[in-house]
């Protein structure tokens, strides 16, 4: 897993500008158009790239695979790399969806309507003076330090995406949490309340929540990110099998992402009424 960070933008380019792997199909448009190669002759470059060759004993001790694909890609064909942003993809759960109008917010922002939300989930279990007591110290559980320590740091707020839309429904694949289902902060206060009073708050949280994908936009396009959507359609291509090596995750660390930037959300289940 690789990481980014975060950069601003006022400005929101056209979508044909944009390194977009929603799909394979979006990948290999954005990389011909992002690398400056035919789409045909692309698909043929790369299927001409033996796997073997990229992932020989000797090859490995040079390089990772996806950077020795990439020279390889370029010995073959002088692609100029060339973008005005990158597409991510955003995982979580909502039960408003139109709040995503004022952009996808950090932890230490959102905190206060989750508690809120949690709580309503928690009320038929719970008296109102236990639900203010467990919040105060997460009944003192064990795991309590997991959330402390999020909180506490600005540099652990996200909001995070990923560079892959693929990886949302494939999380065991790509080596990463289902954030679909839930996001660690609401894990570790559901594994808190179960162990203090004994009931599933997490299911309860499920219920009043709908899964989504919110894809958004940051400026330009890191070297690390061709390099990974490169290797990520070769492998599609070739058949590879998907390891946790292949995505791409971007960190806003504690700054938002502005509604301007976001380019679509999907909701994954009908929204109740």
């Amino acid at each position: 897993m690789t990481l980014l960070h975060a950069a601003r933008t006022h400005h929101r380019p056209d979508r044909e500008a944009l390194l977009d792997c929603s799909s394979l199909s979006s990948a290999l448009v954005s990389l011909s158009s992002g690398l400056q190669v035919p789409q045909h002759l692309l698909q043929d470059l790369l299927l001409d790239i033996p796997p073997r060759k990229i992932h020989s004993r000797k090859s490995l001790k040079a390089s990772p695979p996806d950077e020795a694909l990439w020279a390889e890609l370029q010995r073959k064909y002088p692609i100029r790399p060339w973008s005005q942003g990158t597409c991510w993809f955003h995982l979580g759960r909502t039960c408003a969806v139109g709040s995503y109008s004022r952009g996808l917010l950090p932890l230490g922002q959102v905190l206060p309507e989750l508690w809120d939300l949690l709580e309503s989930c928690a009320s038929p279990h719970v008296t109102l003076a236990q639900w203010q007591d467990f919040k105060a110290n997460l009944g003192n559980h064990r795991l309590a330090w997991l959330y402390e320590q999020k909180v506490q740091d600005e540099r652990q707020w996200g909001p995070h995406g990923m560079l892959f839309k693929e990886a949302a429904f494939q999380p065991e694949r790509y080596g990463q949490q289902d954030f679909l289902e839930a996001s660690e902060t609401v894990m570790d206060i559901c594994r808190c309340f179960q162990g203090t009073f004994g009931v599933d708050l997490l299911e309860g949280y499920r219920r009043a929540t709908e899964p989504c994908v919110v894809q958004f936009w940051t400026p330009g396009t890191s070297k690390t990110a061709w390099v990974k959507a490169v290797y990520w359609v070769y492998g599609k291509l070739q058949g590879l099998e998907i390891t946790p090596q292949h995505n791409l995750f971007w960190d806003a660390r504690g700054c938002s992402v502005s509604g301007h930037q976001i380019l679509h959300i999907e909701v994954l289940q009908p929204m109740k009424p």
